[in-house]
């Protein structure tokens, strides 16, 4: 690697972005033999998980959890010596279907949820038999990627009494919308875990990081032989069969591939010459269906721990005591839509308290990634018909691009998962290409 003052790097590979993807890529490359250069928009690494400031804590602003049927997450953390924080429990489930606010045991509304899409297992089996190859059975796959959440569990048989609540709780996991969501990416994830409905509710939801995200970012950071170069946000990015030049605030970098990380919402930041393939490009236009938001949230008091799931529609549509403090409980919360919601105490507190008159909030926390403009979004899922167009275009090489993060993953895509998954397959075809 060379750099002369005018700021230019030649290297073999550059990677674009020093999230988990990136960053796992460029420690691989390293190994490979391989010389890289990491560019990192923002002042920070870490990409979408981020522990920060708010309340007067640390707060997983975004990421969190983690499981031990996650491989490739739950290799790096054997692999650094990171355990599991404790998780967290809840006593009381609170939920408003058509207007009827009902309250009864946790673990009661957990195993009736669970119990209710027990008719996903065998569909997700049935068409994601191999879940890391999801388009093995492509055949099935077409016969539903059209569908969005709610038609796709009628078609499945699930018991139209339980579709409410089913929407209610896959559209949390869409962070958005469930009728923007597609029915596969749902039995994508039944199939990754398993193919096991209790068994998804756990991994996407239970286990956080002894010490935070960050604190397996730095222990894969501190492994990286390539300079990491923050606030140097890449705006073009020429491409063709001899190579590829980026262009960041006022840095160029020269390599003969390039590994891009950058999520779909923020795809459009950065001028790609020539441009992406049609149903890249599509999906960087339209993009995927998240569009929520999480929040952290103190109300006074230190009450009952509980869990509040609420039909489509509302400003938040799941809530769970994730803490009791000395006088006061903190709360995660995620929303459907981040443009739409009133993050003002006085705005949440309305809204909490449609399920918990008595609540009253003293402070909230937030980061907004929507309107992050390296991001876009929060965590990948799929509109209907990505499946089938988007996933198989980008996991394709175009040219000497290769694309990893959790939106570009063959297993647990949008997990922190399937980004070191898709670190370190594109760390490998890109050492092939260059090497």
């Amino acid at each position: 690697m060379s750099r002369s003052a005018t700021e230019r790097l030649d290297v073999d590979v550059v990677v674009i972005g020093a999230g988990f993807a990136g960053l796992v890529a460029a420690r691989e490359l390293g190994r490979a033999g391989c010389t890289a250069a990491v560019l990192e928009a923002r002042d920070r690494i870490g990409g979408r998980t981020w522990v920060g400031p708010g309340l007067g804590l640390e707060l997983e602003l975004g990421g969190g959890w983690v499981h031990w049927l996650q491989p490739h997450v739950w290799a790096e953390l054997r692999r650094y010596g990171i355990g599991l924080a404790e998780p967290r429990s809840v006593d009381v489930a609170i939920s408003n279907f058509g207007g009827r606010r009902t309250r009864e045991d946790a673990s009661v509304f957990q195993a009736r949820a669970i119990e209710a899409m027990r008719p996903l297992e065998e569909a997700a089996r049935a068409v994601f038999p191999r879940p890391y190859e999801p388009l093995s059975r492509i055949d099935a796959v077409a016969a539903l990627d059209h569908l969005n959440i709610p038609d796709g569990l009628e078609a499945l048989g699930v018991a139209p009494a339980e579709i409410p609540l089913l929407a209610s709780y896959w559209g949390g996991n869409v962070s958005g919308l469930a009728t923007d969501g597609a029915i596969t990416s749902v039995l994508r994830w039944i199939a990754v875990a398993g193919w096991d409905a209790e068994l998804i509710d756990e991994a996407a939801g239970t286990y956080t990081i002894e010490g935070g995200t960050r604190r397996l970012v730095e222990a894969i950071r501190a492994d990286v032989e390539a300079p990491v170069l923050l606030d140097a946000p890449v705006t073009r990015l020429d491409h063709g069969p001899d190579g590829v030049v980026a262009h960041a605030n006022g840095i160029t970098v020269a390599a003969r591939a390039a590994i891009v990380t950058v999520p779909w919402g923020a795809l459009r930041q950065i001028t790609f010459a020539p441009g992406l393939g049609a149903a890249q490009a599509a999906a960087a236009r339209v993009g995927q269906a998240s569009r929520g938001v999480k929040a952290w949230v103190r109300i006074k008091g230190a009450g009952e721990k509980f869990l509040v799931m609420a039909e489509e529609g509302h400003p938040l549509n799941f809530v769970a005591v994730d803490r009791v403090e000395a006088d006061s409980r903190l709360l995660v919360c995620f929303g459907p839509d981040a443009a739409a919601f009133d993050a003002s105490p006085s705005g949440v507190q309305a809204t909490l308290r449609a399920y918990v008159p008595d609540a009253t909030v003293d402070e909230v926390a937030l980061h907004d990634w929507c309107a992050d403009p390296y991001a876009g979004q929060t965590w990948l899922f799929m509109r209907p018909g990505q499946l089938l167009e988007a996933y198989p275009a980008f996991r394709r090489a175009t040219g000497q691009l290769f694309f990893a993060g959790g939106d570009y993953a063959d297993g647990w895509a949008g997990f922190m998962d399937g980004a070191v998954e898709s670190g370190l397959r594109a760390a490998r075809l890109a050492a092939t290409a260059v090497l």
